[in-house]
């Protein structure tokens, strides 16, 4: 660890703008989760909450949530054996963060989790990332928090067309259409992005699985369409919302071969996701007369199909050897429907008091054929027994038959809770909340609920503290509870105990210092049974740490933002010798910048310094190992051109990721990609 190094990068730079989103009514508001009659929600000052605008997201050229989130304090982000990317925040797993859209949920129904490349983030007018201790409105789930995406909403009149190219065949070819007629309002945005694969580093050495040069089984296609729409009554507004994506990729498989590494998990697995396609609706409806009562409905609806196959080989086109166990084919069907309302008051002094219910339906289904039936007898010998001359070939490879595949499960979630917050002095200001929940599902019925309180305390106009707690609780996802290969129906809920405790002090030129610290006890965590391979309660997981920040304009062309995280993860599970959890990194820096040059120049960097993950091999004796410690810095330069295209300004950009080739990798045995150098052109009409 580096601590020269931390310094250095604090005291050089100061943190800006996770800021409010740029321009407010571009936003698509009918997607807030938390609605009270004022504005920040209390209970958002009591917790963590971080926002990711239009503006950083354009400075930066994101394309994928990953890449937006990547600088926010206590996240994480990596690609693992799914083949997507995945976001952790404060330690916990991205099954275990409630990913939203407008309010809508995308965790996957099978297993929580969420693909954090699935929402292009053309349609995205700011991310809201809120802590663990955040509004019991947002239900069940959530152990690690929200995030909530929030689209663009069309008051802007205009298009964008930008094309973008890169190495590894990579293209981005996205636009976006915003209109205003009256007091209706439409945006639209669709986009064609891909790539045949990406670059590795040059440092990167070879293994009998993955050669050098370009990473195998890392293609990626998808095709995507948003649309808003929303109208604005005296007192109302009404709005829908409605996406639609399909495409297509592979799984890169871990470079290191099981047999022989025993820190690689399970086989070497040739997996492709042939085809997929999302859709997600919601309509909305919100009553605010600017008076004491507030009131906001939605409903909403996402379907998702995956054909999902498993091939014997790396030319990924057979499943046809019997002695290659656990290849399938698995076309997995999800249908979430339900809805939310709210009802908010706001008495005479402050107090206000919201009333809120949700209700949750959860269908998958899923069909196919799957290789893992030992056939009797198939493993023996070669010859006679005895020592004569035909025994003496040894042991056959052992033989498996196909078995199909049908499920067909339903959950159903609901709730209601109750959420209050109360002035008790000018600078005091308390919240409490409670959300009482029931889980149905095939054969059993759960009961849960979700509690937090806080306060936020004004110490003169600069500073503020703030200090929240919560109990929240995660109900088992279908896969877990009812896979045909571990499944587990006595699952119980998984827990935590989430507590935080911060400050923030404004400079008189406009510096933002922050100072969080927070403890997350995680009890009935949920993994697989390293000897059963069935899921269980396993774990009891402790996460405690601090993140600190630094939001300032250094001078009228730079502004600098840096953030350091310090994450510290203990296995509490009696019988494990595990000291923390797997891939969690202790120690992570984030810089970014963006500098105003002349001649219409603008130019962004970033750098991100991760540290101090640990893994352990998967049977005993376990042993521990440390992943390399890593600093990646890209940069992005974009000059509006002088001259016009029919009247209209040109925006020509280049951008190099991982600028100094850095061989890294986040889990074991994946590799992360190389130096990559894109480019493009935005057209404004």
């Amino acid at each position: 660890m580096n601590w020269p190094s931390i310094g250095a990068v604090l005291l050089a730079s100061a943190l800006p703008a996770f800021a409010q989103v740029e321009k407010k009514d571009e936003t698509y508001d009918l997607g807030e989760v938390v609605v009270t009659a004022t504005r920040p929600a209390p209970v958002e000052k009591v917790a963590t909450v971080r926002r990711v605008d239009r503006r950083f997201i354009d400075r930066s050229g994101s394309t994928t949530l990953d890449q937006a989130l990547g600088f926010v304090p206590g996240v994480a982000e990596h690609t693992g054996g799914g083949g997507l990317p995945k976001i952790d925040y404060r330690g916990l797993r991205s099954r275990h963060v409630n990913l939203l859209l407008d309010g809508v949920p995308l965790n996957a129904i099978s297993d929580g989790d969420f693909d954090a490349s699935l929402i292009p983030l053309e349609l995205v007018s700011g991310v809201k990332v809120t802590g663990g201790t955040s509004s019991v409105l947002y239900g069940a789930g959530g152990l690690g928090g929200q995030i909530n995406v929030l689209t663009r909403g069309g008051r802007a009149d205009g298009a964008t067309l930008t094309t973008e190219f890169g190495e590894g065949d990579f293209d981005n070819q996205r636009l976006t259409l915003g209109e205003t007629s009256g007091q209706t309002h439409l945006f639209f945005s669709g986009s064609v992005s891909g790539q045949n694969t990406f670059p590795l580093s040059k440092d990167f050495e070879a293994t009998p699985l993955q050669g050098p040069g370009d990473r195998v089984n890392a293609d990626r296609r998808r095709r995507s369409a948003f649309l808003s729409l929303s109208h604005d009554l005296p007192d109302w507004k009404l709005g829908l919302i409605a996406s639609y994506s399909n495409g297509l990729y592979g799984v890169p498989l871990n470079i290191f071969n099981p047999l022989v590494d025993p820190f690689v998990p399970g086989q070497a697995a040739f997996e492709r996701f042939e085809n997929y396609h999302a859709f997600t609706s919601q309509a909305a409806a919100r009553y605010d007369a600017h008076g004491p009562l507030t009131g906001q409905a939605q409903l909403f609806y996402n379907r998702r199909s995956e054909q999902d196959n498993r091939y014997d080989d790396a030319r990924f086109s057979t499943m046809l050897n019997p002695t290659v166990r656990g290849t399938f084919q698995k076309l997995g069907v999800s249908n979430t429907s339900g809805g939310r309302a709210q009802v908010g008051y706001r008495f005479g002094g402050g107090a206000q008091l919201t009333l809120g219910g949700t209700t949750q339906e959860d269908r998958y289904d899923e069909s196919g054929a799957i290789r893992d039936v030992p056939i009797a007898g198939a493993a023996r010998g070669g010859g006679g027994g005895g020592g004569g001359g035909a025994g003496g070939a040894g042991a056959a490879a052992p033989t498996f038959g196909i078995r199909t595949i049908a499920t067909d499960q339903k959950v159903q979630t609901d709730s209601t809770a109750i959420e209050a917050s109360y002035p008790l002095t000018r600078d005091l200001e308390l919240v409490a909340g409670y959300n009482h929940l029931w889980f149905d599902r095939t054969g059993a019925e759960n009961e849960g609920d979700t509690r937090m309180g806080g306060f936020s305390y004004q110490l003169g106009q600069r500073t503020r503290a703030r200090g929240s707690l919560a109990h929240r609780i995660r109900f088992p996802a279908v896969t877990q509870l009812f896979d045909a290969n571990g499944g587990n129906p006595a699952l119980v809920p998984e827990t935590a105990e989430n507590s935080e405790l911060g400050i923030e002090h404004t400079f008189g030129d406009g510096t933002i210092a922050s100072v969080v610290a927070f403890r997350e006890d995680v009890t009935n965590f949920i993994e697989r049974d390293p000897i059963t391979t069935s899921f269980q309660n396993l774990t009891h997981i402790l996460f405690r740490g601090a993140e600190l920040a630094l939001e300032s304009r250094v001078t009228s062309r730079l502004t600098l933002q840096a953030n350091y995280t310090y994450l510290e993860s203990k296995d509490l599970t009696r019988g494990l010798p595990f000291e923390e959890q797997q891939f969690t990194p202790r120690n992570r820096i984030a810089l970014a910048g963006f500098l105003t040059l002349p001649d219409a120049i603008t130019a962004f960097f970033s750098a991100k310094y991760v540290a101090d993950q640990f893994f352990y091999s998967r049977t005993a004796p376990f042993r521990k190992r440390a992943l390399d410690d890593y600093t990646l810095v890209n940069v992005r330069v974009a000059k509006v051109l002088d001259r016009r295209l029919s009247g209209h300004p040109v925006q020509l950009f280049a951008a190099v990721d991982n600028v100094f080739d850095i061989d890294y990798q986040s889990i074991y045995g994946f590799e992360e990609p190389g130096r990559l150098i894109h480019g493009g052109a935005s057209f404004t009409f």
